[in-house]
């Protein structure tokens, strides 16, 4: 929806506007623009499972969305360079973009196992014939979570197809790169902002 005040664009349901401050909460009944969207998924892509990074779940390590949280840490600046070319393309995330977007898959196995573990298990198991170690394979199997992918559900305006193009060709000449500043956190109501927002959207307060 764009703000009745100072006509800029702010995301659907703001009670303020990112730009101007001014309640539109109010306003949005009758001046609300409508907008036709076009959605579609930004997805990136991790590397292949057992060939990129991996943490153990369960007692004492961590949990799925511990895990998430510590493989979006270690490759946000990938994505968002990947998000920032999307944006140049007229496209917005719709919903916050963090761990939550990162999809995971679980598997079972011994990969946190040393190999002198492994040797140890070896000779204590030589006098009973490998019965040891037989237990050491069904008890020491741990859970571990890989990530696959993140996905960010992505949305623009239908109507600003015919202005994307020169606005993108003229990008393409602006030297040095650009890099994606991360959201705006409302001091007062935690809030989690576009990028650039003067205004929180859901109180208002002054970022």
């Amino acid at each position: 929806m764009f703000c009745p005040t100072c006509g800029k664009e702010t995301p659907a349901g703001s009670a303020f506007c990112l730009h101007c401050g001014a309640r539109i909460a109010a306003l949005a009944g009758a001046q609300a623009v409508v907008v036709d969207w076009e959605h579609k998924d930004f997805v990136y892509d991790f590397p292949p499972p057992g060939k990129g990074m991996w943490a153990r779940l369960g007692s004492g390590a961590y949990s799925e969305a511990g895990a998430k949280l510590e493989f979006w840490q270690n490759c946000q600046r990938e994505i968002y360079a990947e998000l920032k070319k999307w944006e140049d393309d007229g496209w917005e995330s719709v919903g916050a973009v963090d761990s939550g977007c990162i999809e995971i898959r679980t598997a079972t196995d011994h990969r946190d196992k040393s190999a002198g573990y492994w040797l140890l298990m070896a000779l204590f198991s030589i006098p009973t014939w490998g019965l040891l170690l037989l237990f050491a394979l069904i008890l020491g199997r741990s859970t571990f979570a890989e990530p696959v992918r993140c996905v960010v559900p992505m949305r623009r305006p239908r109507q600003a197809s015919a202005a994307r193009a020169p606005a993108k060709a003229a990008a393409l000449h602006v030297p040095g790169p650009q890099v994606r500043q991360p959201s705006s956190f409302c001091p007062r109501c935690a809030h989690a902002n576009r990028a650039g927002a003067r205004f929180c959207a859901r109180c208002g307060q002054t970022l």
